[in-house]
């Protein structure tokens, strides 16, 4: 009997370790988190995910803006820049300088949005990954979209610099 009473303890002691989490998304796009099915409000039952608190076998793989044809440098879909560029100079730079900081700065930019725009998805969708990292991700995301805001800057303080010397728009893609 002592047994029994020894087995029962521990199993009852180690259950709230194996704790599972019911999210769901409100109208107003909150994602919500209940410890019990009987906490989430009857209309979201139905789409109520059941997460489990306890270790993931798998690692969850980090954010990584994918690569995508707008964060590669845009020399492959830019027509090419004519044989004398190099030789055509806007205030203190060349067209072909000018250019290529256009193809650089766009693709820092993009490449940001991409990022920004995957986190968001991670949030509406938090599947396969752990609380604290669904927790880290409006921090994350706050961070990505300064540093998308600062380049997007960036890129627009390089366009005015061009509108100033003159550069004509093709130079500019």
């Amino acid at each position: 009997m002592k047994i029994f009473t020894v087995i029962f303890t521990v199993l009852f002691c180690a259950s709230p370790l194996m704790a599972q989490t019911y999210t769901w998304t409100d109208e107003k796009g909150t994602i919500n988190f209940a410890d019990e099915l009987s906490q989430v409000p009857r209309k979201y039952r139905s789409k109520v995910k059941l997460r489990s608190d306890e270790p993931d076998t798998v690692k969850p793989e980090p954010v990584v803006a994918k690569e995508t044809p707008a964060a590669k440098p845009a020399a492959e879909k830019t027509t090419p820049l004519p044989k004398d560029a190099d030789k055509w100079m806007y205030g203190n730079r060349s067209a072909a300088q000018w250019s290529q900081e256009f193809r650089v700065r766009e693709a820092e930019y993009k490449s940001q949005e991409q990022k920004m725009n995957e986190i968001s998805d991670l949030m509406k969708n938090p599947v396969g990954i752990t609380r604290e990292r669904f927790d880290a991700l409006p921090q994350e995301f706050r961070e990505t979209q300064k540093e998308y805001l600062r380049l997007l800057k960036q890129y627009n303080d390089l366009n005015e610099a061009a509108n100033q010397v003159g550069l004509p728009a093709e130079f500019r893609k």
